[in-house]
């Protein structure tokens, strides 16, 4: 008898685990999907400076995220490739990647590099590109709901 209501109760709890689950999962919100347009023009007009990869909108929570964040993950790579190369030389950042820590890290140490030693061959561009680094991460933590 004791086994039967042991086997009841394992179920049971099983069945709400499962109910509390699917509910999560149904309200989960997709911090990654564009919904509406930026309405900060300073904002979309600053992204648009650069190109058409970095085109803004807002995710559901009204934050503002890259509509592309594959083409603006790349195209950043490329275009602030020297701030990146610094970034990974020069602080403890890991290798420039999608990786929620690995973003956190490279935004702390972009914001950090405010006066990049005169040592560093262009270091004036360097500490450019780390200011542009950092408002970029910020922007693409937005679409992992990363405020």
């Amino acid at each position: 008898m004791k086994k039967r209501y042991r086997n009841i109760l394992v179920i049971v709890i099983f069945m709400i685990f499962t109910a509390v689950y699917l509910v999560y999962a149904e309200k989960k919100i997709d911090y990654s999907k564009v919904v509406g347009n930026c309405e900060n023009k300073s904002l979309v007009d600053y992204w648009e400076q650069f190109g058409e990869q970095y085109t803004i909108g807002v995710n559901a929570e009204g934050y503002p995220i890259f509509r592309d964040m594959d083409a603006a993950f790349k195209q950043a790579q490329i275009d602030w490739a020297e701030g990146f190369a610094y970034l990974y030389q020069y602080t403890d950042a890991p290798k420039f990647s999608k990786k929620r820590k690995v973003l956190k890290k490279y935004k702390l140490n972009a914001f950090l590099q405010t006066s990049v030693p005169m040592t560093v061959e262009n270091y004036e561009e360097i500490e450019r590109q780390c200011r542009i680094i950092a408002k970029f991460v910020d922007i693409y933590l937005n679409s992992y709901g990363e405020y």
